[in-house]
């Protein structure tokens, strides 16, 4: 088959990556006083649909893109623009639609779930972030439609499938540096991220699989490529420490973030290792990173660049202390030589 095409019901697409090649179209919808207007408005005025963008480039780079605005700056919209969006969508030619977003309590749901069975029917497939509060599960939920959230995995590429959980997809959300709407890196992460990601890992299967075409097709492959993959607990991270010499470094690593997060017991191992720095549990904030970063170097006597590290470099403190012992391990090999 040919390129995969993503569309993207977000915020739109900053400025940025507007002109990039692989965007084959914009369109931005508004609701008014007169209904529901359709506009050339489709600049990212929250950075959301941006940040979503980028995830699925990342992860897979043979994708075309369309642009559909809804959300504005406040990474809100009425209901109603996000289904006449979802009207759109049968109208053009697509193969996935990412859509991260989540809806609470609303009279809308069964004409929603109507128009993703009318999706399905194009063999257009959804995926769907689930929101953070705990109503928020809907159209995430929905059986036309593939469910996603967030989870603490070793690589991006990495993820669980179980048809009997009400949101089936765990994948990668981890915070991870992305351009913000100055163009400047931002670390970004959570279910939106998840659902990006795990779109760019569909665009894989698409490309493995040849054509997906419908959604029960695809619950297969996902079945089956986790059976491949022999999932269990080891696809989470592995804290074990393997000396005394790699230890002394994760001891280390530990006494200086311990000043940045709110673990403020240095004897409490467990929730520093067991929870990446940037959960709700430990709270490594951006505000914090640099001066934390400036730390680590002074004390390595090394140069740790944070816009250059991927996520899975400092989500605990295992694979920052791993992370530092590969740099001083380059450096030692460098003087030998």
């Amino acid at each position: 088959m040919g390129k995969i095409t993503v569309t993207i019901i977000d915020s739109g697409i900053s400025k940025t990556f507007e002109k990039d090649k692989n965007i084959i179209s914009r369109i931005g919808f508004e609701k008014t006083y007169g209904g529901i207007k359709q506009n050339d408005d489709y600049i990212d005025e929250n950075g959301h649909g941006s940040f979503c963008y980028q995830a699925i480039l990342r992860r897979n780079s043979n994708v075309d893109f369309r642009i559909i605005k809804i959300l504005d700056q406040n990474k809100k919209a009425p209901i109603e623009v996000l289904i006449e969006a979802l009207k759109y969508t049968l109208c053009i030619s697509t193969d996935l639609i990412c859509l991260a977003a989540s809806i609470s309590g609303s009279t809308y749901t069964e004409v929603i779930n109507t128009l993703f069975e009318q999706l399905c029917e194009q063999n257009k497939i959804i995926l769907c972030a689930r929101g953070y509060e705990q109503d928020r599960l809907f159209p995430a939920n929905s059986h036309n439609a593939i469910g996603i959230e967030s989870e603490i995995f070793r690589n991006e590429e990495n993820f669980y499938y179980n048809s009997k959980l009400t949101i089936p997809v765990k994948s990668f959300g981890l915070r991870m540096p992305l351009m913000n709407l100055a163009g400047v890196p931002a670390w970004v992460g959570g279910n939106s991220i998840a659902c990006a990601n795990f779109t760019g890992i569909v665009c894989d299967l698409f490309e493995k699989y040849g054509d997906v075409g419908n959604i029960n097709y695809l619950r297969k492959i996902l079945q089956q490529e986790m059976l491949l993959r022999n999932y269990n607990q080891n696809d989470f991270f592995d804290f074990e420490h393997l000396d005394e010499e790699d230890y002394k470094i994760d001891e280390i690593c530990m006494g200086i973030v311990k000043s940045y997060v709110k673990v403020f017991d240095i004897e409490d191992y467990t929730t520093l290792f067991q929870f990446p720095l940037f959960s709700n549990k430990n709270a490594l904030t951006f505000s914090k990173l640099n001066n934390f970063f400036v730390e680590l170097n002074q004390y390595f006597s090394i140069c740790i660049n944070q816009y250059e590290m991927s996520c899975k470099d400092i989500i605990s403190i295992y694979s920052l202390a791993r992370y530092i012992r590969e740099l001083l391990g380059a450096e030692e090999n460098a003087k030998e030589r």
